[in-house]
């Protein structure tokens, strides 16, 4: 998506979301492009993306239902259960 500088600065908070969102957004400038933002994924939805992707779990928006064998999985050094242990409090 192609915003000017103006169109940025009245709509910033919209538009930052919906580059969280995926969308990537350029700004232009006298109609040349200037920036690009871009949004930075979710480490949560990211690790929730993986599981879906490899079958350990299926997920509808509500409850996740696991698979019988989930992996052990790891982030940044940190296990599942504890990733969501600190969630939890």
């Amino acid at each position: 998506m192609l915003v000017s500088v103006s169109v940025l600065k009245a709509n910033l908070s919209r538009l930052l979301a919906r580059a969280q969102g995926g969308e990537v957004i350029e700004v232009i400038s006298n109609g040349k492009p200037i920036a690009r933002i871009v949004g930075i994924p979710d480490v949560h939805d990211h690790l929730l993306l993986k599981l879906t992707a490899d079958n350990s779990i299926t997920w509808n928006g509500k409850k996740p239902i696991f698979a019988k064998d989930l992996p052990t999985l790891s982030m940044n050094g940190r296990s599942l259960g504890k990733i969501i242990r600190q969630d939890r409090n």
